[in-house]
């Protein structure tokens, strides 16, 4: 397959595989990551959609520190 010099930025078809829980945690371990929770991860994704379609700029770590800050509020 002929490559274009930008694909080592892409990932190609067949690239792509998805970590077993066991290693996905293991990696989180070693870097130090700690994912959001399904209800984070909603809620953010949620408002990011909300927002593009009323045509209104967001940043998506603002977006997540109002979660936390209206978690944190008990208001979510």
């Amino acid at each position: 397959m002929d490559m274009n010099p930008s694909d080592k930025f892409c990932f190609m078809p067949g690239d792509l595989v998805r970590l077993s829980p066991e290693k996905e945690a293991e990696v989180n371990r070693r870097t130090g990551y700690v994912p959001w929770s399904d209800a984070k991860q909603k809620w953010v994704s949620d408002e990011k959609i909300r927002r593009y379609k009323a045509g209104e700029d967001f940043n998506g770590a603002d977006i997540a520190a109002e979660y936390d800050r209206l978690h944190n509020a008990g208001s979510i």
